[in-house]
C-alpha cells in the first residue's frame, strides 16, 4: 500500500572537505515545495531539509546469511524544520567500508518512496560510483540505467492472458542497460560495464508492494561485497 507523501524524501548532498569523517551533512530536498496548509503533503518523513549524522553501529547484530556481519555505520537524518517532519529522526546502516568511499565533491542521494522503498546512490564527476536498495528510484549518472522493463512485462502478460486471463507474475525483473548492453534479472550477481550488480530481489506488485534491492558498485572505486552487504542490510530492515 502506497504511503502518503509525509512518509518520503528525496535528498541530496555534496559530500564536503573531510570526506565520510566529517558531519554532520546539511540535505537538501530536490522536491519543489509548495505549501498546501495539508501535513500529508507539505510534510516528509524528516521535514525538507535535515542534518545528516554518522556514527560507528559496530558489527551486525544477530548475523544470517541475509544480514551479514560487517562493521556499519549508522547514516541518521535529523529534522531541522520540525513544523514540516513527520518525525524527528530516521536511522539506516551501511557497510562502514562503502560509506567510506565517498569523497569530497561526490553527490549523495538518499530517497525513500512511496512504496517504503530506501534508495541512496553516489555520483562522481557524473559517474556512478555505487547505489543500493531501490536503485530505479535514485540518480545513477551516465554510464548505467536501472529500471523495472514494464513494456516487456505487459507483453509478456498478453501471451499468458491468452491462455490464463488472471495470470500476474509474483515478482519483476530488474533491468540493468549500460550503452547497448542489457540484461534482465530476478537476483543474482552479474558484471557489465566496469560495475558489480547484485539484485537481492525484484519487485514485487502487489497491494503492499514491495520495491528491488539492488547493489550497483563501481570496481575501480569500492568493493563490491560492501556494497551488497549494504543492500542486504537495508533489506533486512525493511522487512523486520
Amino acid at each position: 500500500m502506497a504511503v502518503a507523501p509525509s512518509a518520503t524524501f528525496q535528498y541530496v548532498t555534496v559530500v564536503p572537505d573531510g570526506g565520510a569523517g566529517t558531519t554532520p551533512w546539511v540535505m537538501e530536498s530536490t522536491e519543489l515545495f509548495e505549501p498546501t496548509g495539508n501535513e500529508f503533503l507539505d510534510n516528509r518523513l524528516v521535514g525538507w531539509k535535515p542534518l545528516l549524522y554518522t556514527s560507528d553501529a559496530g558489527v551486525t547484530p544477530n548475523p544470517s546469511p541475509s544480514r551479514p556481519a560487517v562493521y556499519r555505520v549508522e547514516l541518521r537524518l535529523v529534522a531541522t524544520d520540525k513544523k514540516h517532519a513527520s518525525q524527528e529522526t530516521a536511522s539506516y546502516f551501511f557497510d562502514r567500508d562503502l560509506f567510506n568511499c565517498l569523497r569530497p565533491g561526490d553527490v549523495l542521494q538518499m530517497v525513500q518512496t512511496s512504496c517504503c522503498g530506501f534508495g541512496a546512490s553516489a555520483i562522481r564527476q557524473g559517474k556512478l560510483i555505487f547505489a543500493v536498495g531501490e536503485v530505479t528510484a535514485v540518480p545513477l549518472g551516465t554510464d548505467i540505467d536501472a529500471r523495472i522493463p514494464w513494456d516487456l512485462i505487459e507483453r509478456a502478460k498478453e501471451v499468458f492472458h491468452g491462455r490464463d486471463s488472471e495470470f500476474e507474475f509474483p515478482e519483476l525483473p530488474v533491468e540493468l542497460r549500460s550503452g547497448e548492453s542489457s540484461r534482465i534479472i530476478y537476483g543474482g550477481h552479474v558484471q557489465m560495464a566496469g560495475y558489480h550488480v547484485r539484485v537481492e530481489n525484484g519487485f514485487y506488485p502487489s497491494d503492499d508492494s514491495i520495491p528491488e534491492c539492488v547493489s550497483i558498485s563501481l570496481d575501480e572505486a569500492c568493493d563490491w561485497v560492501a556494497a551488497s552487504a549494504t543492500a542486504q542490510l537495508l533489506k533486512s530492515c525493511r522487512v523486520g
